[in-house]
């Protein structure tokens, strides 16, 4: 039952005093005792058969592995068992697994994870999961067992799932075992968060018992991050979340730059608009803030981090042409500090060549949107903001602009073709004569063509 794919996310790994056995979910998550040390986590969501669907994660440092070479990659095998009993001690559910562990040789192992999940249906009531992982090749082993109650969701009519700590969410079609609603998501069981993970990312679902043909509630959802003390220590602006059916799915995302070395709680509150109920829940992690030498800001860090409110959010709105919609949906959930921090790591990571010191990248989309303001710019919007400005930043300028004035038998019309970027064509027409061109027509699929195209830009009889 446990699936075998293994998957590599690169994160600074970082030694906690978490004591070893067994543990309350929703505390911090379990260190292992053993010689193979790792993380073990666990979350709560509702099935769509009525019970309730239990993930479990962990979270290995590869530096502890010993790796040995086969055909060009580093290679080595775990053994998993899993071992879950109830609350009276009878076994319900006991499973061993062999993974195999493959790493690139190019890459450096040191400070990178093993993370993975597996998830089990359950019925309501409280249990014992005990994890236990071997190394084959050299026997060293670690264990860990964290006791958790699943939740009876169907007797509530408003409730919550757990919350799953994240070190990456983005939107994903495919059926991968960190995918849920459409969702994919790296999971963080370690619970860290700090100068190497700046972001913490979290998930959760939102159950009521509602008919989808009547119902219209909205939620009003707050989150706050909580000292020792309960003095809240960051906060996001409260928001309103329309209701998605029987299960709504929120995704929040807040900076933790600036907190000190510490467990914090991250505390979730959902508000019930229509009823008035609400709901909340608590949920530790830690922060570890290391103290580094200073890392000289690039000239792009230099300019976002000194533009003011006003001039940060219109850099945000014209940088969403070559976002994608995964990566502009997470930046909108943020605070300004986290958004800053992501903006400034999303131009750098385009950066061409780190050994000039001006990043090519930024000058050339910076000078394409003066360049669509300049040339398109009307009385009713700016430049970056009409269809072709928008589709110059994108890709450039055309090759070739194919332009046709006003005739008997058309309306004035544009032609772009871009034979270096797989062909790609763009038709414009200006309807109502105002030089206000709209994007009738394209190959490119990720944008909208008007099947009428034709009949738009010809005149009729």
């Amino acid at each position: 039952m446990i699936k075998s794919n293994a998957l590599f996310f690169v994160v600074l790994f970082l030694s906690l005093a978490i004591i070893p056995g067994f543990l309350i979910a929703d505390q911090l998550p379990v260190k292992s005792s053993g010689e193979l040390e790792f993380y073990f986590d666990t979350a709560s969501f509702q099935s769509s058969l009525g019970n309730v669907y239990q993930e479990f994660y962990y979270q290995i440092p590869l530096e502890q592995l010993g790796f040995h070479e086969d055909q060009g990659q580093m290679v080595d095998s775990l053994q998993i068992s899993v071992h879950l009993i109830n609350e009276s001690g009878k076994t319900v559910y006991q499973d061993t697994k062999i993974i195999p562990v493959v790493a690139d040789m190019n890459q450096e192992i040191s400070g990178r994870f093993l993370p993975d999940q597996f998830d089990l249906l359950c019925d309501p009531g409280t249990y014992q999961a005990t994890l236990k992982i071997e190394e084959l090749a050299s026997h060293v082993q670690g264990k860990a067992g964290i006791k958790f109650t699943a939740p009876d969701f169907s007797k509530k009519q408003f409730s919550l799932s757990s919350v799953q700590f994240a070190s990456e969410a983005q939107r994903d079609s495919t059926q991968s075992k960190f995918t849920k609603n459409g969702i994919r998501l790296l999971p963080n069981p370690a619970r860290v968060y700090g100068n190497s993970l700046p972001m913490l990312i979290f998930y959760y679902e939102i159950y009521q018992k509602t008919d989808l043909s009547t119902s219209r509630d909205t939620f009003l959802v707050e989150y706050k991050i909580l000292n020792s003390h309960n003095d809240v220590v960051r906060s996001l602006p409260q928001k309103l979340k329309k209701s998605q059916g029987q299960t709504s799915v929120e995704i929040g995302a807040i900076s933790t730059a600036g907190l000190s070395d510490s467990t914090y709680k991250l505390l979730v509150k959902v508000t019930n608009q229509k009823s008035g109920q609400e709901l909340s829940s608590e949920h530790s992690f830690t922060n570890i803030a290391l103290t580094a030498l200073p890392k000289k800001l690039s000239r792009v860090a230099r300019i976002i981090n000194s533009l003011t409110p006003q001039e940060f959010n219109l850099r945000i709105r014209q940088t969403k042409y070559i976002m994608t919609k995964a990566e502009y949906d997470l930046l909108k959930k943020m605070d300004d500090t986290g958004k800053r921090n992501y903006m400034i790591q999303f131009w750098d990571s385009h950066d061409p060549d780190l050994n000039t010191p001006e990043n090519e990248f930024w000058l050339n989309y910076r000078t394409r949107i003066q360049v669509a303001n300049s040339r398109f710019t009307t009385g009713y919007e700016k430049g970056w903001l009409t269809d072709r400005g928008r589709i110059m930043i994108k890709y450039g300028i055309p090759d070739e602009i194919g332009r046709h004035p006003l005739s008997q038998d058309s309306k004035p019309f544009e032609v772009w073709s871009y034979f270096r970027s797989k062909g790609l064509k763009f038709i414009f027409t200006d309807e109502e004569g105002f030089n206000q061109y709209r994007l009738i027509y394209t190959n490119d699929e990720n944008e909208i063509s008007d099947p009428q195209w034709r009949e738009i830009i010809h005149y009729t009889p």
